[in-house]
C-alpha cells in the first residue's frame, strides 16, 4: 500500500504545486516517468488484485513485474523507488 499512498499524495498535493511553481497551466502537463510508473502500479494494486496489468508494458523505470505476475514490493525495491523519486523531483525544487 506504500505505492498507492505515495502516488495519491503526489497526485492530490505535490503535482499541482510543482506544476504551478514552474508555470505549467495544469498539473497534467507535469510528466515524470517515475510517477507515471507508480500510477500504473497503483491501478494494478487497486483494480487488478495486486497483479501486473497489461499496462505494465508501458513501464519505463520500475520494470520488475510483467502482466499477470503478483506485485511484491519488498523493502529493497521500495527504497529504490523512493530514491528514484527524490532524484526525479530534485530538478524541480
Amino acid at each position: 500500500m506504500a505505492i498507492v499512498t505515495i502516488y495519491e499524495y503526489w497526485e492530490g498535493h505535490f503535482r499541482e504545486q510543482i506544476a504551478k511553481s514552474i508555470d505549467l497551466p495544469k498539473k497534467e502537463d507535469l510528466k515524470i516517468d517515475e510517477f507515471g510508473d507508480l500510477c500504473i502500479y497503483r491501478n494494478a494494486i487497486l483494480h487488478n488484485l495486486g497483479k501486473g496489468s497489461k499496462d505494465f508494458k508501458r513501464l519505463k523505470i520500475f520494470t520488475w513485474f510483467k502482466h499477470g505476475e503478483q506485485i511484491n514490493i519488498d523493502i529493497i525495491r521500495l527504497d529504490f523507488i523512493v530514491s528514484k523519486l527524490k532524484d526525479a523531483l530534485a530538478s524541480y525544487v
